[in-house]
């Protein structure tokens, strides 16, 4: 079953639009598909710096240790393990709201193509709507919101997380 085809999963802080799980504990309620990554925001809350990066491997039996690797109640084989320090990056990206423009351009300053860009708001003004990524390059992403996000000069701060591909 597909993450974002269980409704009940949003109810658990899970949010299909950004593929983020709010803490850890959220996190282990829900095993993922082969390729799921997700990111999970916090450890035992939002923006503690507990969170990162996972990704599902349906076939570990590793001991879970709750942090690098969550196994989900009642599910076994399969693990969420935490992506390895070369498997993802991390920065941050600032620029200006301006006016009527929904999609911002930034550097994601890797090596790889990224599989994936996990967005997690750092100001005010990139937490104030929803935002996603698309149109991933060597160098670039796009980040779009779904409403135009506060105007202002170098107000909108996203950490990122390039993720690479696992496989």
């Amino acid at each position: 079953m597909g993450l974002a085809n269980n409704l009940t999963l949003y109810i658990m802080a899970y949010n299909p639009i950004n593929n983020t799980f709010t803490t850890l504990s959220d996190l282990s309620q829900q095993a993922g598909t082969p390729d799921t990554i997700v990111q999970v925001l916090g450890g035992t809350s939002f923006n503690d710096g507990n969170g990162g990066p996972y990704f599902w491997d349906s076939t570990s039996t590793a001991t879970p240790d709750g942090m690098l690797i969550v196994q989900v109640t009642g599910v076994n084989p399969g693990r969420w393990m935490r992506s390895k320090n070369n498997n993802y990056g991390t920065q941050q990206v600032t620029f200006s709201g301006i006016a009527l423009t929904t999609t911002y351009t930034a550097n994601h300053g890797q090596s790889f193509i990224p599989k994936q860009i996990h967005l997690q708001p750092r100001s005010q003004s990139a937490a104030s709507g929803v935002a996603y990524v698309a149109n991933i390059t060597a160098t670039t992403f796009q980040i779009i919101f779904t409403a135009v996000p506060l105007l202002g000069t170098n107000n909108i701060t996203f950490d990122i997380f390039p993720v690479r591909n696992n496989s």
